[in-house]
Protein backbone atom coordinates (compact mmCIF):
# COMPACT_ATOMS: atom_id res chain seq x y z
CA UNK A 1 0.00 0.00 0.00
CA UNK A 2 0.88 3.12 -1.08
CA UNK A 3 0.82 6.20 1.50
CA UNK A 4 0.88 9.79 -0.71
CA UNK A 5 1.07 12.45 2.32
CA UNK A 6 -0.79 15.92 1.68
CA UNK A 7 -0.21 18.79 4.11
CA UNK A 8 -2.79 21.11 4.05
CA UNK A 9 -1.26 25.10 3.94
CA UNK A 10 -1.83 26.17 7.48
CA UNK A 11 0.69 27.71 9.37
CA UNK A 12 -1.06 26.33 12.64
CA UNK A 13 0.07 22.71 11.48
CA UNK A 14 3.71 21.94 12.79
CA UNK A 15 5.95 18.85 11.57
CA UNK A 16 5.39 16.95 15.05
CA UNK A 17 1.59 17.44 14.26
CA UNK A 18 1.91 15.93 10.74
CA UNK A 19 4.20 12.84 12.77
CA UNK A 20 1.18 12.21 14.80
CA UNK A 21 -1.45 11.73 12.54
CA UNK A 22 0.44 9.52 10.45
CA UNK A 23 1.35 7.71 13.74
CA UNK A 24 -2.15 7.77 14.29
CA UNK A 25 -2.81 6.13 10.64
CA UNK A 26 -0.29 3.15 11.24
CA UNK A 27 -1.99 2.57 14.79
CA UNK A 28 -5.32 2.52 14.13
CA UNK A 29 -5.68 1.82 10.66
CA UNK A 30 -2.79 -0.50 8.93
CA UNK A 31 -2.25 -2.39 12.11
CA UNK A 32 -5.85 -3.71 12.53
CA UNK A 33 -5.46 -4.63 8.83
CA UNK A 34 -2.37 -6.39 8.33
CA UNK A 35 -3.18 -8.09 11.58
CA UNK A 36 -7.15 -8.50 11.47
CA UNK A 37 -9.00 -7.50 14.75
CA UNK A 38 -8.94 -11.12 16.28
CA UNK A 39 -5.04 -11.52 16.06
CA UNK A 40 -4.60 -8.01 17.95
CA UNK A 41 -6.94 -9.38 20.31
CA UNK A 42 -5.18 -12.28 21.01
CA UNK A 43 -1.29 -10.49 21.33
CA UNK A 44 -0.34 -9.75 25.18
CA UNK A 45 -4.39 -9.33 25.75
CA UNK A 46 -5.41 -6.84 23.11
CA UNK A 47 -2.74 -3.82 24.28
CA UNK A 48 -2.27 -2.75 21.12
CA UNK A 49 -6.00 -2.27 20.42
CA UNK A 50 -5.88 0.40 23.37
CA UNK A 51 -3.77 3.70 22.84
CA UNK A 52 -1.48 3.43 26.06
CA UNK A 53 -1.63 1.96 29.52
CA UNK A 54 1.18 4.13 30.55
CA UNK A 55 0.93 7.74 31.29
CA UNK A 56 4.02 9.34 30.62
CA UNK A 57 5.58 9.39 34.36
CA UNK A 58 5.64 5.39 33.82
CA UNK A 59 7.94 5.32 30.70
CA UNK A 60 10.69 3.30 32.39
CA UNK A 61 13.34 2.58 29.56
CA UNK A 62 12.04 4.57 26.66
CA UNK A 63 11.78 3.22 23.05
CA UNK A 64 14.01 1.26 21.13
CA UNK A 65 14.41 -0.61 18.19
CA UNK A 66 14.94 -4.99 18.16
CA UNK A 67 17.25 -5.95 15.82
CA UNK A 68 15.18 -8.97 14.75
CA UNK A 69 12.90 -6.26 13.83
CA UNK A 70 14.75 -4.44 11.91
CA UNK A 71 16.82 -6.63 9.72
CA UNK A 72 14.22 -9.52 9.41
CA UNK A 73 10.48 -8.35 10.30
CA UNK A 74 10.21 -5.17 9.00
CA UNK A 75 11.43 -6.38 5.67
CA UNK A 76 9.02 -9.29 4.93
CA UNK A 77 6.65 -6.90 3.30
CA UNK A 78 9.21 -6.67 0.12
CA UNK A 79 8.04 -9.37 -1.39
CA UNK A 80 4.43 -7.48 -1.91
CA UNK A 81 6.04 -5.03 -3.98
CA UNK A 82 4.19 -5.27 -7.35
CA UNK A 83 5.66 -6.38 -10.50
CA UNK A 84 3.63 -3.40 -12.17
CA UNK A 85 2.95 0.52 -11.72
CA UNK A 86 -0.54 1.46 -12.27
CA UNK A 87 -2.67 4.90 -12.15
CA UNK A 88 -6.16 5.84 -12.25
CA UNK A 89 -7.86 8.82 -13.05
CA UNK A 90 -11.11 10.49 -10.88
CA UNK A 91 -13.34 8.15 -12.76
CA UNK A 92 -10.98 5.13 -11.43
CA UNK A 93 -10.38 3.85 -14.97
CA UNK A 94 -7.03 2.27 -14.43
CA UNK A 95 -4.21 2.39 -16.60
CA UNK A 96 -0.97 0.04 -16.68
CA UNK A 97 1.91 2.42 -16.61
CA UNK A 98 4.46 -0.54 -17.19
CA UNK A 99 6.99 -2.00 -15.53
CA UNK A 100 8.31 -1.30 -11.61
CA UNK A 101 11.67 -2.11 -12.54
CA UNK A 102 11.61 0.89 -14.94
CA UNK A 103 10.63 3.50 -12.92
CA UNK A 104 13.31 3.13 -9.96
CA UNK A 105 14.85 6.42 -11.57
CA UNK A 106 12.09 7.72 -13.91
CA UNK A 107 9.64 9.76 -12.53
CA UNK A 108 7.90 10.59 -15.07
CA UNK A 109 4.40 8.77 -14.04
CA UNK A 110 4.41 11.47 -10.88
CA UNK A 111 5.15 14.08 -13.26
CA UNK A 112 2.72 13.28 -15.99
CA UNK A 113 -0.26 12.19 -13.89
CA UNK A 114 0.07 13.64 -10.63
CA UNK A 115 -0.26 12.21 -7.34
CA UNK A 116 -4.16 11.97 -7.29
CA UNK A 117 -3.52 9.06 -10.16
CA UNK A 118 -0.71 7.60 -8.60
CA UNK A 119 -2.26 7.35 -5.15
CA UNK A 120 -5.82 5.68 -6.38
CA UNK A 121 -3.55 3.36 -8.77
CA UNK A 122 -2.40 1.96 -6.02
CA UNK A 123 -4.49 1.34 -3.54
CA UNK A 124 -6.93 0.00 -6.31
CA UNK A 125 -4.38 -2.86 -7.23
CA UNK A 126 -4.02 -5.72 -5.48
CA UNK A 127 -0.36 -6.81 -4.20
CA UNK A 128 1.25 -9.58 -3.74
CA UNK A 129 1.22 -11.91 -0.28
CA UNK A 130 4.00 -12.31 1.82
CA UNK A 131 6.08 -15.21 0.95
CA UNK A 132 9.10 -16.02 -0.38
CA UNK A 133 8.22 -15.53 -4.08
CA UNK A 134 9.53 -11.75 -4.83
CA UNK A 135 8.21 -10.39 -7.57
CA UNK A 136 10.83 -9.75 -10.56
CA UNK A 137 11.05 -5.69 -10.55
CA UNK A 138 13.28 -6.32 -6.85
CA UNK A 139 14.26 -10.29 -7.24
CA UNK A 140 16.61 -9.47 -10.01
CA UNK A 141 16.15 -5.72 -11.58
CA UNK A 142 16.22 -3.81 -8.12
CA UNK A 143 17.22 -0.20 -8.72
CA UNK A 144 18.08 -0.95 -12.37
CA UNK A 145 18.48 1.98 -14.49
CA UNK A 146 16.24 1.75 -17.48
CA UNK A 147 18.25 0.50 -20.35
CA UNK A 148 19.85 -1.57 -18.02
CA UNK A 149 19.71 -5.86 -18.32
CA UNK A 150 19.30 -6.35 -14.57
CA UNK A 151 19.92 -4.69 -11.26
CA UNK A 152 20.20 -5.92 -7.44
CA UNK A 153 18.50 -8.59 -5.74
CA UNK A 154 16.77 -7.79 -2.58
CA UNK A 155 16.08 -11.07 -1.28
CA UNK A 156 19.58 -12.23 -1.45
CA UNK A 157 20.68 -8.40 0.34
CA UNK A 158 18.15 -8.87 2.93
CA UNK A 159 19.08 -12.32 3.91
CA UNK A 160 22.75 -11.00 4.32
CA UNK A 161 21.91 -8.16 6.42
CA UNK A 162 20.42 -10.91 8.98
CA UNK A 163 23.82 -12.31 8.34
CA UNK A 164 25.78 -9.43 9.07
CA UNK A 165 24.13 -8.39 12.29
CA UNK A 166 24.09 -11.65 13.69
CA UNK A 167 20.85 -12.37 13.94
CA UNK A 168 19.81 -15.89 15.33
CA UNK A 169 18.78 -18.62 12.85
CA UNK A 170 14.35 -18.86 12.80
CA UNK A 171 14.02 -21.85 14.85
CA UNK A 172 15.82 -20.12 18.29
CA UNK A 173 12.83 -17.11 17.53
CA UNK A 174 10.11 -20.19 16.87
CA UNK A 175 10.95 -22.02 19.87
CA UNK A 176 11.22 -18.45 21.91
CA UNK A 177 8.32 -16.51 20.94
CA UNK A 178 6.07 -19.33 21.16
CA UNK A 179 6.18 -19.90 24.74
CA UNK A 180 6.36 -15.71 25.29
CA UNK A 181 3.24 -14.99 27.21
CA UNK A 182 2.37 -12.24 24.59
CA UNK A 183 2.79 -14.13 21.91
CA UNK A 184 1.45 -17.52 23.16
CA UNK A 185 -1.85 -17.70 22.15
CA UNK A 186 -0.69 -16.77 18.44
CA UNK A 187 1.03 -19.51 18.18
CA UNK A 188 -1.76 -22.08 19.63
CA UNK A 189 -4.39 -20.38 17.36
CA UNK A 190 -1.70 -21.02 14.28
CA UNK A 191 -0.85 -24.60 15.43
CA UNK A 192 -5.18 -25.55 15.97
CA UNK A 193 -5.37 -24.37 12.57
CA UNK A 194 -2.68 -26.15 11.02
CA UNK A 195 -0.18 -23.84 10.20
CA UNK A 196 2.39 -25.40 11.51
CA UNK A 197 2.13 -28.72 9.60
CA UNK A 198 1.92 -26.56 6.24
CA UNK A 199 5.04 -24.41 7.65
CA UNK A 200 7.03 -27.50 8.77
CA UNK A 201 6.35 -29.27 5.42
CA UNK A 202 8.05 -26.21 3.86
CA UNK A 203 10.68 -25.67 5.70
CA UNK A 204 11.65 -29.24 5.93
CA UNK A 205 11.96 -29.09 1.95
CA UNK A 206 15.35 -26.40 2.63
CA UNK A 207 17.35 -28.98 4.26
CA UNK A 208 16.32 -31.90 2.23
CA UNK A 209 19.23 -32.67 -0.79
CA UNK A 210 18.30 -33.08 -4.03
CA UNK A 211 20.86 -34.06 -6.32
CA UNK A 212 23.47 -33.96 -3.43
CA UNK A 213 22.79 -30.36 -2.66
CA UNK A 214 20.45 -28.68 -0.10
CA UNK A 215 20.06 -25.17 0.27
CA UNK A 216 20.74 -25.09 4.00
CA UNK A 217 22.56 -27.88 5.94
CA UNK A 218 20.17 -27.98 8.94
CA UNK A 219 16.91 -26.72 10.30
CA UNK A 220 19.14 -24.11 12.72
CA UNK A 221 20.94 -22.26 10.25
CA UNK A 222 17.43 -21.35 8.27
CA UNK A 223 17.85 -17.65 8.82
CA UNK A 224 14.66 -15.81 10.63
CA UNK A 225 13.73 -13.85 7.41
CA UNK A 226 13.63 -16.67 5.28
CA UNK A 227 11.42 -18.56 8.06
CA UNK A 228 9.07 -15.69 8.19
CA UNK A 229 8.56 -15.46 4.84
CA UNK A 230 7.57 -19.66 4.53
CA UNK A 231 5.12 -19.12 7.81
CA UNK A 232 1.94 -20.24 6.95
CA UNK A 233 -0.33 -17.22 7.35
CA UNK A 234 -2.29 -16.18 10.96
CA UNK A 235 -6.28 -16.57 9.97
CA UNK A 236 -7.15 -12.84 8.88
CA UNK A 237 -3.47 -11.90 8.73
CA UNK A 238 -1.01 -10.97 6.21
CA UNK A 239 1.62 -12.94 8.19
CA UNK A 240 2.60 -15.97 10.27
CA UNK A 241 2.81 -15.60 13.95
CA UNK A 242 7.03 -15.48 14.40
CA UNK A 243 6.40 -12.31 12.05
CA UNK A 244 3.72 -11.42 13.57
CA UNK A 245 5.11 -11.52 16.88
CA UNK A 246 8.06 -9.75 16.25
CA UNK A 247 6.40 -6.79 14.37
CA UNK A 248 3.63 -6.53 17.54
CA UNK A 249 6.08 -6.95 20.40
CA UNK A 250 8.20 -3.82 18.18
CA UNK A 251 4.88 -1.81 18.14
CA UNK A 252 3.69 -2.32 21.34
CA UNK A 253 7.54 -0.49 23.32
CA UNK A 254 6.67 2.33 20.29
CA UNK A 255 3.72 2.79 21.94
CA UNK A 256 4.28 2.05 25.93
CA UNK A 257 7.86 3.45 25.92
CA UNK A 258 7.28 6.72 24.10
CA UNK A 259 6.57 9.99 25.90
CA UNK A 260 5.61 12.05 22.73
CA UNK A 261 3.31 9.05 21.50
CA UNK A 262 -0.26 10.35 21.03
CA UNK A 263 -2.65 8.32 23.33
CA UNK A 264 -0.39 9.08 26.50
CA UNK A 265 -2.37 10.78 29.15
CA UNK A 266 -1.38 14.98 29.26
CA UNK A 267 -0.15 14.80 25.38
CA UNK A 268 -3.55 16.91 24.94
CA UNK A 269 -3.89 20.38 25.80
CA UNK A 270 -7.68 20.60 24.30
CA UNK A 271 -9.97 17.76 23.62
CA UNK A 272 -10.49 19.33 20.19
CA UNK A 273 -6.89 18.98 18.76
CA UNK A 274 -7.78 15.01 19.71
CA UNK A 275 -10.55 14.75 17.97
CA UNK A 276 -9.11 16.93 14.64
CA UNK A 277 -6.41 14.43 14.66
CA UNK A 278 -9.16 11.13 14.62
CA UNK A 279 -10.22 12.65 11.55
CA UNK A 280 -7.02 12.03 9.20
CA UNK A 281 -7.52 8.78 8.22
CA UNK A 282 -6.13 7.26 5.23
CA UNK A 283 -8.98 8.07 3.39
CA UNK A 284 -8.91 11.65 4.45
CA UNK A 285 -5.29 12.14 3.67
CA UNK A 286 -6.15 10.39 0.00
CA UNK A 287 -8.58 13.25 -0.29
CA UNK A 288 -6.23 16.04 0.80
CA UNK A 289 -3.67 14.84 -1.68
CA UNK A 290 -5.69 15.82 -5.00
CA UNK A 291 -8.44 18.35 -5.77
CA UNK A 292 -9.71 15.97 -8.59
CA UNK A 293 -10.36 13.46 -5.54
CA UNK A 294 -14.15 12.81 -5.25
CA UNK A 295 -14.91 9.77 -3.43
CA UNK A 296 -12.44 7.43 -1.60
CA UNK A 297 -12.48 3.53 -0.04
CA UNK A 298 -13.44 4.13 3.34
CA UNK A 299 -10.12 1.27 4.25
CA UNK A 300 -7.37 1.94 1.79
CA UNK A 301 -5.63 -0.53 3.70
CA UNK A 302 -7.82 -3.37 2.98
CA UNK A 303 -8.00 -4.58 -0.83
CA UNK A 304 -11.48 -5.18 -2.08
CA UNK A 305 -12.05 -6.12 -5.96
CA UNK A 306 -15.48 -3.85 -6.21
CA UNK A 307 -15.42 -1.62 -3.11
CA UNK A 308 -17.39 0.96 -5.21
CA UNK A 309 -19.92 -1.84 -5.54
CA UNK A 310 -20.25 -2.80 -2.23
CA UNK A 311 -20.69 1.14 -1.53
CA UNK A 312 -17.83 0.80 1.12
CA UNK A 313 -17.26 4.66 -0.20
CA UNK A 314 -16.73 8.14 1.20
CA UNK A 315 -17.32 11.54 -0.58
CA UNK A 316 -14.45 13.36 -0.31
CA UNK A 317 -16.15 16.83 -0.30
CA UNK A 318 -17.80 15.75 3.13
CA UNK A 319 -14.88 14.84 4.45
CA UNK A 320 -13.12 17.89 3.99
CA UNK A 321 -15.44 19.82 5.06
CA UNK A 322 -15.41 18.30 8.53
CA UNK A 323 -12.29 18.67 8.22
CA UNK A 324 -11.98 22.10 8.19
CA UNK A 325 -14.96 22.68 10.77
CA UNK A 326 -13.07 20.60 13.35
CA UNK A 327 -9.85 22.93 12.38
CA UNK A 328 -11.83 25.60 13.09
CA UNK A 329 -12.56 24.33 16.56
CA UNK A 330 -9.89 23.27 17.49
CA UNK A 331 -7.29 26.40 16.76
CA UNK A 332 -10.57 29.17 17.06
CA UNK A 333 -9.44 32.39 18.42
CA UNK A 334 -12.42 33.67 20.69
CA UNK A 335 -13.16 34.56 24.01
CA UNK A 336 -13.06 32.27 26.87
CA UNK A 337 -16.33 33.34 27.58
CA UNK A 338 -17.83 31.85 24.54
CA UNK A 339 -16.58 28.34 24.18
CA UNK A 340 -17.16 26.35 20.41
CA UNK A 341 -19.83 24.21 21.61
CA UNK A 342 -21.39 27.56 22.65
CA UNK A 343 -21.65 28.54 19.01
CA UNK A 344 -24.22 28.29 16.92
CA UNK A 345 -23.56 26.45 13.98
CA UNK A 346 -25.04 26.92 10.59
CA UNK A 347 -26.47 24.09 8.95
CA UNK A 348 -24.35 24.96 6.08
CA UNK A 349 -21.39 24.88 7.54
CA UNK A 350 -21.59 20.84 7.26
CA UNK A 351 -21.49 20.95 3.43
CA UNK A 352 -19.43 22.44 0.32
CA UNK A 353 -20.74 23.90 -2.62
CA UNK A 354 -18.55 23.45 -5.49
CA UNK A 355 -18.68 25.54 -8.86
CA UNK A 356 -19.82 28.60 -7.36
CA UNK A 357 -22.65 26.98 -5.77
CA UNK A 358 -24.27 28.45 -2.61
CA UNK A 359 -25.76 26.70 0.39
CA UNK A 360 -29.41 27.27 1.37
CA UNK A 361 -31.54 25.95 4.37
CA UNK A 362 -34.77 24.45 4.08
CA UNK A 363 -36.85 26.82 5.78
CA UNK A 364 -39.20 23.29 7.48
CA UNK A 365 -36.30 20.98 8.44
CA UNK A 366 -33.27 23.33 8.68
CA UNK A 367 -31.25 20.79 6.23
CA UNK A 368 -28.77 22.63 4.04
CA UNK A 369 -29.14 22.52 0.00
CA UNK A 370 -26.82 23.51 -2.76
CA UNK A 371 -28.67 26.00 -5.02
CA UNK A 372 -26.48 25.12 -7.98
CA UNK A 373 -25.48 27.47 -11.04
CA UNK A 374 -26.71 25.79 -14.49
CA UNK A 375 -25.40 23.70 -16.15
CA UNK A 376 -23.86 21.97 -12.98
CA UNK A 377 -26.15 20.11 -10.90
CA UNK A 378 -25.78 17.51 -7.62
CA UNK A 379 -26.00 17.39 -4.34
CA UNK A 380 -22.66 20.00 -4.15
CA UNK A 381 -22.91 21.40 -7.11
CA UNK A 382 -19.89 18.85 -8.38
CA UNK A 383 -21.62 17.19 -11.35
CA UNK A 384 -21.27 18.40 -14.81
CA UNK A 385 -23.68 17.31 -17.83
CA UNK A 386 -20.08 16.59 -20.09
CA UNK A 387 -18.61 14.42 -17.53
CA UNK A 388 -20.05 11.56 -18.93
CA UNK A 389 -20.21 12.60 -22.07
CA UNK A 390 -16.97 11.47 -24.71
CA UNK A 391 -16.15 13.42 -27.81
CA UNK A 392 -14.25 12.16 -30.39
CA UNK A 393 -12.25 13.12 -33.15
CA UNK A 394 -10.36 16.16 -31.01
CA UNK A 395 -14.12 17.26 -30.67
CA UNK A 396 -15.09 19.27 -27.39
CA UNK A 397 -18.28 19.16 -25.67
CA UNK A 398 -20.73 22.36 -25.24
CA UNK A 399 -24.26 22.32 -22.99
CA UNK A 400 -27.42 23.32 -25.16
CA UNK A 401 -28.86 26.27 -23.38
CA UNK A 402 -32.19 25.36 -23.64
CA UNK A 403 -31.99 21.73 -22.63
CA UNK A 404 -29.37 21.73 -20.15
CA UNK A 405 -27.51 18.40 -21.95
CA UNK A 406 -24.38 17.60 -23.47
CA UNK A 407 -23.98 17.43 -27.24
Amino acid sequence: MLICPARPKSKKSSPASFAVKFIRMVYEEMLPAHYGDENLGLFDNGSLRKLSNLAREDITSGPRIYNEFTTAAFRAAHSRIPKFIKTADDRYNVFNEGHFEDNFFDPHVIHQKGTGDLCRGAYLMENLKISSSFGDSVRNHLLKIKKGQHGMDLFAINIARGRDHGIPGYYKYFEKLQTDPKCKPLYQKWIKSGGLSTTTKKIDKLYEKENGQALYESRDDIDLYVGILLETHLDGADIGPTGACIQMRQFKILKDQEYWFYGKKGFWNAAMKKELIDQFDLATVLCLTDKTMKEVQKEPFIYENDWKATGSTEKCASKRQNLKIIFEKAYRKESPATPFWARKISPCESITCFNNGNCIENEINQQPKCNCIEPHFGEQCEEHPCNEYICEKGGSCSVNKDTQTAE
